[in-house]
């Protein structure tokens, strides 16, 4: 892309403009993009949607997004909520607050503080999470290093979960997790974890309040 000659797109309160090739994507209130986008950074301060597939390399969003499309870039902050209707794919992704997608997810590191949901393979080089919101559903985990702890809640608030068909990694810690299978190199399990069944190679630990049906080494 020649960086160059192409334009920007800016809007302020309320707007839509169509899919193209652009420089810089910047809303500030509610934006709507139709067909789709290429550009090299997208901000956003509100209410976005991007009817299309988006490719981009810096994504930054505080306030709620939702990609019809697929999603693929290199750097994402996430400062809210953001939906995407087919896969995600990046370099690196930090989310305070949810990030959702109807396909996979592909990341070298993804950071979440929050909840996150994937109908797909979420596909990570490492992975780590506090959970909160609301309880996390992921279809299938696969990544070396996989890290998911629950945040400490007052008397009155519910402590939220992840819950998973099955996890696979070389070093995996989970607090707060319900899955059907987990395998690993080395595993360990925090607090209030529900396992069907667990294979490791090297090493594994529970805490006592978490369960596991069956444990097999491999």
């Amino acid at each position: 892309m020649a960086t160059s000659t192409l334009k920007d797109i800016k809007i302020m309160g309320e707007g839509t403009y169509p899919g193209g090739t652009y420089k810089k994507v910047r809303i500030n209130g509610q934006g709507k993009i139709n067909g789709n986008l290429e550009c090299n950074k997208i901000k956003i301060f509100g209410d976005s949607r991007f009817n299309g597939d988006v490719k981009v390399q810096e994504f930054s969003l505080f306030g709620a997004g939702h990609v019809k499309e697929s999603l693929d870039g290199s750097t994402f902050e996430i400062f809210g909520s953001l939906d995407v209707g087919k896969k995600v794919t990046g370099d690196v992704c930090s989310v305070r607050g949810s990030l959702s997608s109807v396909d996979a997810i592909e990341m070298d590191k993804l950071t979440v503080n929050g909840g996150l949901r994937s109908e797909g393979l979420l596909n990570v080089g490492e992975l780590t999470m506090k959970l909160g919101h609301f309880t996390s559903r992921v279809k299938e985990i696969g990544g070396e290093k996989i890290t998911i702890k629950g945040k400490r809640v007052n008397l009155f608030g519910k402590q939220q979960e992840l819950v998973a068909d099955s996890i696979e990694g070389d070093r995996i810690y989970l607090e707060f997790t319900t899955a059907k299978v987990v395998r690993g190199n080395k595993i360990t399990l925090g607090r209030g974890c529900n396992i069907d069944h667990l294979e490791y190679r090297q090493q594994f630990k529970a805490h006592k309040t978490s369960s596991v049906g069956n444990v097999s080494r491999i």
